[in-house]
């Protein structure tokens, strides 16, 4: 047995060496994958194992590489796709992308059995249908693509308020907020052409250096500087475009791709879609905005158990856990307490947030109103009137009495200083101002839309690598 072990483990060996020793030039666009697998075999001395069934669920492929080795090739021509490969002797193997299922607890499962679907038809101003754009729920893992007859079918939805995200290279994105309720919605969406022109790997005015420079400022940004940042790696940082104001001092950053982010502390790839990134450097001011699926990573029992402790790590205290609580109004027994900090016009941003809050201690008092701005939509979604807190400009403070701030955080000059809470002096804090008059929430605590309030303080510090679905609370809360 130990020699049958140890010749399987040579020849896996044997075939990585060989496939990495292999390199490619690719350039494809709007390109079917058999056209690309076409072209692989032209240049190596593989051969693809395939059926046209599995070819109509592919999306097509959008990618310029030059002397890359075909396994790294590979990795990024299935990353967005719905199938993948295995490597046996001189055969490349195609095959459908495991489905990993997630059992529920019985408690859950009556809510199971009542789920619904987002399907539609996507096509362009022509009225021609359009195959392989990637269709997803944001925050979720749920995605997938059109397919030959430009369709789609996003299943296993719990009622809830939904934005829907269609990306197809060439068009411009498309978002819509959808909620369900009692039925399936069905969709026609029409993607516009996108003015912008397909950009390519190099960016002229922008050295090597500044560019890696550039990537380190934006993964200290957008990835975050948590524990678990530090586990999180971009897999494709070559689709991220950079520019630089000089004499603003403003760091801008945009991708026409999904930027891919292996996150080994929660167990998830994160592919976001970046829509716009601006951090004023001298003042550390960030603006983002994007919308993002996530996808299971496959590991042992041991990970998943570390992965699955961490999730529960980052979801208590989170801004999920907080909307969840307040639409279940348990706020208190959860352990939020809220502080309500409105701004009158005469000193409003007098001299930045924390000098007004010092000088006007009296405006800074307990908020237990929140009960009162829930209103019922459904038994499944609840409308937060947010437009008196607009109006007088208030700031609501967040804290989270059951958990520290970490070490790096508070030394890192980022806690949020208060002027009244002494027994949570360094507890987790967080600063919500809203943006509009109200918004949406569902039972899971997801909030639609995201832009509906700005976020500061610790809920802001975690960033991309503290992403979670919305169903891990279910789940979670089903297990305890």
């Amino acid at each position: 047995m130990k020699l049958t072990v140890l010749l399987c483990l040579s020849i896996c060996l044997s075939a990585t060496a060989k496939v990495s020793a292999q390199h490619i030039n690719l350039k494809e666009v709007n390109a079917p994958l058999e056209t690309v697998f076409k072209d692989i075999q032209k240049q190596t001395s593989y051969t693809f194992t395939y059926t046209k069934e599995l070819l109509k669920k592919a999306g097509i492929v959008n990618i310029e590489i030059n002397n890359v080795p075909l396994n790294e090739a590979l990795r990024l021509i299935f990353l967005e796709q719905p199938l993948t490969y295995t490597i046996y002797n001189d055969a490349i193997v195609i095959k459908d992308k495991e489905i990993v299922e997630i059992k529920s607890d019985p408690g859950t499962e009556r809510s199971v059995q009542q789920s619904y679907s987002i399907t539609g038809v996507i096509s362009d101003e022509k009225d021609e249908l359009l195959a392989g754009a990637t269709v997803f729920l944001t925050n979720t893992k749920k995605a997938t693509s059109t397919d030959a007859s430009g369709r789609f079918a996003l299943n296993q939805l719990q009622p809830g308020v939904y934005e829907v995200v269609v990306k197809m290279l060439g068009f411009g994105v498309y978002n819509e907020s959808i909620i369900i309720q009692k039925k399936s919605p069905e969709l026609n969406i029409v993607l516009c052409p996108n003015s912008i022109m397909l950009k390519t790997v190099k960016i002229s005015g922008i050295s090597a250096s500044a560019k890696k420079k550039y990537l380190s400022m934006f993964i200290d940004d957008f990835i975050g500087q948590s524990d678990n940042a530090g586990k999180c790696k971009i897999l494709n940082p070559e689709v991220i475009d950079f520019s630089y104001n000089k004499k603003d001092d403003i760091l801008t950053a945009n991708s026409e791709q999904f930027i891919v982010i292996e996150n080994k502390a929660l167990g998830y790839n994160v592919h976001y879609l970046l829509k716009a990134f601006n951090m004023d450097v001298p003042r550390h001011l960030l603006y983002y905005d994007g919308s993002s699926y996530l996808e299971e990573l496959h590991g042992t029992p041991a990970e998943q158990g570390k992965w699955e402790k961490n999730r529960q790590i980052i979801y208590e205290g989170s801004e999920w856990h907080f909307f969840k609580a307040a639409f279940d109004h348990t706020l208190e027994k959860e352990g939020f307490e809220i502080y309500r900090f409105p701004i009158p016009a005469k000193i409003r941003m007098a001299a930045g947030l924390q000098n007004v809050q010092r000088s006007h201690p009296e405006y800074f008092m307990p908020f237990k109103g929140m009960d009162t701005l829930l209103v019922n939509v459904d038994e499944n979604i609840k409308r937060l009137n947010l437009k008196a807190l607009k109006n007088d400009s208030t700031i609501l403070y967040i804290i989270y009495t059951k958990k520290d701030e970490p070490r790096a955080y508070v030394l890192g000059g980022r806690h949020i200083v208060d002027p009244t809470m002494e027994h949570a002096k360094f507890k987790q804090t967080s600063v919500i101002r809203p943006v509009l008059d109200d918004i949406l929430i569902d039972k899971n605590g997801s909030v639609n839309p995201k832009t509906s309030i700005a976020r500061a303080g610790y809920w802001a510090w975690n960033m991309a690598s503290g992403f979670l679905p919305p169903d891990y609370k279910v789940l979670e809360t089903a297990k305890k």
